[in-house]
This record gives C-alpha cells, structure tokens and sequence, in this order.
C-alpha cells in the first residue's frame, strides 16, 4: 500500500526537440519519455534530401511534338554520347533510432539523462542521364531536337547506426548532445519538456 502511494504520486514526463545530425541531416525530431520512473525511453527520426536540378517533366522516347517515328518524323542520335540529367536526380538521406536511457541525476527541477540508441541508416542516389536526337524533321520540314532519357543510375543502401549521449532537463527547456555512427556526426537535441522537470521521488 505504501509502494502504491509513493508510486502513484510520480509523474511521467515527456520530452519533444529538434534532432539534427550535423552537418549531414538538417531536419531531425526525438521524443523522450519517462514513464514515472528513472527509466527512460526514446525515439528519433532525421531527414535530408536535396535535388540536383530544376524539376521538369521527365524525358521520354516518343514524347513532344518532334517524335521519331510520328508522322514522318525521322532522327539521329548517338547513345554513346550522354549528359547528366537533372530533373528527378537527387540525393537523401534518413535515420531512425529506438533506444534507453537512464536519470543519473535530479536536483532542483535540474536532470541528467544519458541514452544509448540503435537503428538504421538509409542512402538513396538518384542520376538519369539523356542523350539528344537531332535534325528531326516533320512533313513542313520542321527542324528541331527531342531529349530521350537513356540511363538511371540508382543507389541504395542501409547500413546499422548507433546513436549515445545525454539529455539535460532544467525546468521546461530540454537540451542534449550525443554522437550517431552512420552518417557520422553530432546529433544535438533543442526542445521542451511538456511539464516542469519536478523530482519525481
């Protein structure tokens, strides 16, 4: 009956920041909960992309007003001689953690919780290239060119991450600091407690 009471008067307590990995993710969100105990449970998400290119409505054979074949329409291309292609080409990263954590220290609404995480790392690489058909003519003798997209080249790749360091709770305002080993970098922790950080015992 005493153990019910002392427990029951403990509070969980919820913690929500910005989880960037520096310099590879600039986007990244963490939640850390304590569930009335020092025990602590956490997860996280970072995120980057970045394209290579203007978007544009991606090149296809047979396409657009000048098509080979179309009409009396006839060309000549070179599929040796390709250049990099832009529109859809990007490069994005993500990476999720799941982990523990254990409260070391609590003195005047004043915490320290250091966390050990694991997860996975996502790498993805997109590149199309294109090749140009020239001196295609139509039945009025229209002269003009047409882009056909001729390759992709698509990488993807997963690799296990480890992520470790340590939240510091002071009142609302959460703050930490901890290492991720793919991609490498620091990965910072900036948010808010969603009640004060009180002495749960």
């Amino acid at each position: 009956m005493f153990l019910a009471n002392v427990f029951g008067q403990e509070k969980g307590q919820t913690s929500f920041c910005y989880n960037p990995n520096i310099p590879k993710m600039p986007l990244g969100l963490n939640v850390f909960y304590q569930p009335k105990s020092n025990f602590t449970i956490f997860a996280d998400y970072k995120y980057y992309k970045k394209s290579n290119g203007t978007e544009r409505p991606d090149a296809e054979p047979g396409v657009g007003i000048y098509s080979p074949g179309e009409w009396g329409n006839s060309g000549n291309a070179n599929e040796d001689d390709y250049s990099y292609y832009s529109s859809y080409s990007y490069t994005m990263r993500t990476s999720w953690h799941v982990g523990i954590g254990w409260k070391i220290f609590h003195r005047n609404q004043l915490s320290v919780t250091p966390y050990l995480g694991v997860g996975t790392y996502t790498y993805e690489d997109f590149k199309e290239y294109y090749t140009t058909i020239n001196d295609v003519t139509s039945g009025w003798n229209v002269i003009g060119y047409q882009e056909i997209s001729i390759l992709d080249h698509y990488d993807l790749e997963y690799f296990r991450s480890y992520t470790l360091g340590a939240l510091v709770r002071w009142k609302a305002l959460a703050v930490g600091i901890g290492y991720d080993t793919a991609p490498k970098g620091v990965s910072l922790s900036i948010g808010f407690n969603m009640s004060s950080n009180v002495n749960n015992y």
